[in-house]
């Protein structure tokens, strides 16, 4: 059975349900899972079913004093290793002074990390993210002398895109959520071989292009639709304050938000102050069912290929590319003027809002 330790910055999280899923699926699949998480998590305000995995999960902040000592002592005893880990520190590009202070702190806990899972026999760490977590499956993994592989969003290479380059280099593979994370990874860091770097969407199946006729495209109206958690982090207010603009130029259009979250009621007010007329006939809630994990699949199916290579087994038949997972189906529909759209909506002030 092939053990793999899945490591996020804060885990479970009730923000980030797909985690759970793609822990669910490796396991489904066959494999042993080590759930990991980089902060302690209270129980608290988990569901009855993420509090399942808390229960199971390995927490690495704070480290007690014995795992603090027992970390050190592995770093010191493999003195090429830890010159591989210090190096990026002192010559990366992009990082401020303050993070790489930190980064030697989550040094410190990639080692605890791999004190852990030494006599668990682990072939493989995924982290989710590239904030310190993939920082320490990138330090176990070289401790351990195995494979790591991360997953990265918007914000990882955005807003702490720290030591990137060097993850990147380090990574058996890469995840990430969209075709612009990708072109923005390859035009970014150059160096990166282009089958290292999969997309993974973690939203609503693509469309494929869709034949009409040339009546239906005399009445088609422009439409957009953003599917994500209603969360102040994706700047939906950004997003309605454009729709105004488009509206007071005159553009007929149409705008749908998929989604649920805190920022609901405040987004609701904000449509009403703006005059965009707003339809709730059609809200709805529930998740789609997922009929592909493509994480798992990815990462199992490469990692397995991989093993097979090193100790020559017969491959066997792959599944064809999974699709994407359908995530959240809240619908916030403004049918005269206003809608939402993918993934997360840039600012203002950041680098595609600009």
């Amino acid at each position: 059975m092939t053990t793999i330790a899945y490591i996020a910055n804060e885990f479970p999280s009730s923000l980030e349900p797909y985690v759970i899923d793609e822990i669910t699926e490796l396991r489904r699949r066959g494999a042993q899972v080590i759930c990991c998480s980089g902060k302690r998590v209270s129980p608290n305000d988990l569901s009855l079913a993420e509090r399942v995995f808390w229960k199971e999960t390995r927490f690495f902040q704070p480290l007690s004093d014995d795992e603090l000592l027992r970390a050190a002592r592995r770093l010191a005893s493999d003195p090429h290793n830890l010159w591989q880990l210090l190096r990026p520190l002192l010559w990366d590009r992009g990082a401020s002074p303050i993070r790489r202070i930190r980064a030697l702190g989550h040094t410190v806990m990639g080692a605890a990390l791999a004190e852990q899972l030494a006599p668990l026999e682990v072939e493989h760490i995924h982290a989710h993210h590239g904030y310190f977590a993939s920082w320490m499956a990138l330090a176990a993994a070289r401790l351990l002398g195995i494979g790591f592989s991360f997953t990265l969003h918007g914000s990882d290479l955005l807003q702490r895109a720290d030591l990137l380059s060097t993850k990147l280099r380090a990574c058996k593979f890469c995840v990430t959520v969209s075709d612009f994370n990708r072109h923005y990874i390859f035009r970014n860091y150059p160096s990166t071989p282009s089958e290292k770097v999969i997309v993974q969407r973690l939203g609503v199946d693509r469309v494929l292009p869709w034949p009409i006729s040339a009546a239906e495209a005399g009445h088609r109206k422009f439409c957009l639709l953003s599917v994500g958690r209603l969360h102040r982090v994706k700047d939906y207010r950004f997003l309605i304050q454009a729709c105004a603009v488009l509206r007071n130029q005159g553009l007929d259009f149409l705008c749908w938000i998929v989604g649920e979250g805190p920022e609901r009621p405040a987004l609701e007010r904000q449509i009403m102050a703006l005059g965009l007329p707003c339809d709730h006939r059609h809200s709805r809630t529930g998740r789609a069912p997922a009929h592909w994990i493509s994480l798992p699949t990815w990462l199992f199916a490469r990692f397995r290929q991989r093993r097979q290579v090193d100790t020559g087994q017969q491959s066997f038949p792959g599944r064809n590319p999974p699709r994407g997972r359908g995530q959240h189906r809240r619908f916030l529909q403004s049918p005269a003027k206003f809608t939402h759209f993918c993934g997360a909506i840039p600012g203002p002030n950041s680098p595609i809002g600009r």
